[in-house]
């Protein structure tokens, strides 16, 4: 998406016709989804921007190693409260996204259609219907 973010225009509006030219009816409606759901996968951003810098640098550098040793001490730092940093805001970031879900069963009716999450209540469940049938995914 950041190519489409550099463009300007009349180029970013060419640019998105003519990659999207040759795309089924399914696909823009994925494409669609997806926009719409750009809150709910933006939210781990959101709880982090919550955070105190050095909190933040330690979920980066939590994040950003696959050491499996590394990544266990950096869980078990602790912060303001002595408050686990990193399982907190995993644990937010968690319940955060619950909420929006709760919230909004557009969304979750959205996220369990592509991302294949359950729907949190009845009413997103009627809308994952409705959208199934909408598709043509019966």
């Amino acid at each position: 998406q950041s190519i489409v973010d550099s463009l300007v225009e009349p180029y970013r509006s060419e640019f998105l016709a003519r990659i999207s030219k040759n795309d089924t009816p399914l696909e823009n409606y994925r494409r669609e989804d997806y926009r719409y759901m750009e809150s709910y996968f933006a939210a781990d951003q959101f709880v982090l921007s919550t955070l105190k810098p050095e909190e933040q640098a330690l979920i980066s550098k939590y994040q950003a190693t696959s050491n499996p040793q590394e990544r266990s001490i950096l869980r078990e730092a602790r912060g303001v409260g002595d408050i686990p940093v990193v399982s907190n805001y995993l644990s937010e970031v968690s319940k955060f996204k619950r909420r929006l879900r709760e919230l909004d069963p557009e969304l979750d009716a959205r996220l369990a259609l592509w991302r294949g999450l359950s729907p949190v209540n009845d009413k997103s469940n009627a809308r994952l219907t409705t959208l199934r049938q909408q598709y043509g995914l019966h």
